[in-house]
């Protein structure tokens, strides 16, 4: 599946797009957090390595993901992503634009030989006017599982000027998690409950340090508990977390701007 979508990838940018016009602009990144949190969810409760590559061109995206936390197998990665995503304005209103995804996670351990991927695609409507809001709806496409996930939030960067040769910004975000099916059980009922419900929601303080293509972003992320379900053990499906992490990017471009602008 992988090697299908590098191809796919590699064939997109090669003869989709026209040669004339081909501006590819891309970043490598790679972060260490303290904690894997995913929508609320705790996927390690540790340290991991999460890294990726991603290239873009006209409005669409592709993408690989990585997360290395020992969980599954000491030797390979615990997960990799793969991710495609198109973007363009709403006509006649530029302060919107649509954006159309399609994600496909592989969660170790990779060297299984019949691993299947759990598949999701999104719709994403978000705006460029202040504090850039967004909301975005995910729907799974594995035939064995009903989930739909609604996320909206909202950010805010300010620029605090030349640093030592680079450029600082300080920003934050926050974000608000909405399951349209979240599915537990009464035990003393016996019985299945299928809910739409709040998840997390999650406040992100980071800052920017870009110098020579890198970009440094060390930040802190604090999730609040929405859920009032718990599990079996009596314990939260969802708990108050604080995860603290590091990030290099280093964004790039291939392609002449002045070419494609002719």
């Amino acid at each position: 599946m992988i090697k299908k979508f590098c191809a796919v990838a590699l064939m997109f940018f090669i003869f989709i797009l026209p040669a004339s016009a081909i501006v590819v602009d891309g970043s490598i990144y790679t972060s260490g957090v303290g904690k894997y949190l995913w929508r609320g969810a705790i996927l390690n409760n540790g340290p991991a390595i999460q890294s990726g590559l991603s290239f873009g061109a006209q409005g669409a995206s592709l993408g690989i993901w990585t997360s290395c936390q020992q969980a599954a197998t000491p030797n390979l990665f615990d997960e990799v992503d793969l991710i495609a995503n198109y973007e363009h304005s709403i006509p006649y209103a530029d302060f919107l634009s649509l954006g159309i995804g399609y994600m496909s996670y592989f969660r170790g351990p990779l060297n299984y030989p019949s691993l299947t991927p759990s598949q999701e695609i999104s719709i994403t409507l978000k705006s460029d006017i202040i504090s850039t809001p967004f909301i975005t709806l995910y729907h799974n496409l594995d035939a064995l599982r009903t989930y739909n996930y609604m996320e909206g939030g909202v950010s805010y960067e300010y620029e605090i000027g030349a640093l030592l040769g680079g450029k600082a910004a300080a920003g934050v975000s926050a974000v608000f998690g909405l399951d349209l099916n979240q599915v537990t059980y009464d035990y003393t009922a016996m019985v299945k409950i299928e809910a739409v419900t709040m998840t997390v929601a999650g406040f992100n303080i980071y800052y920017n340090y870009k110098i020579a293509g890198f970009t440094i972003t060390p930040s802190v992320f604090f999730q609040l508990s929405l859920n009032k379900y718990k599990n079996s053990n009596g314990s939260k499906l969802y708990s108050n977390n604080t995860a603290f992490s590091l990030m290099a990017i280093y964004d790039f471009t291939m392609g002449s701007k002045e070419k494609s602008a002719e």
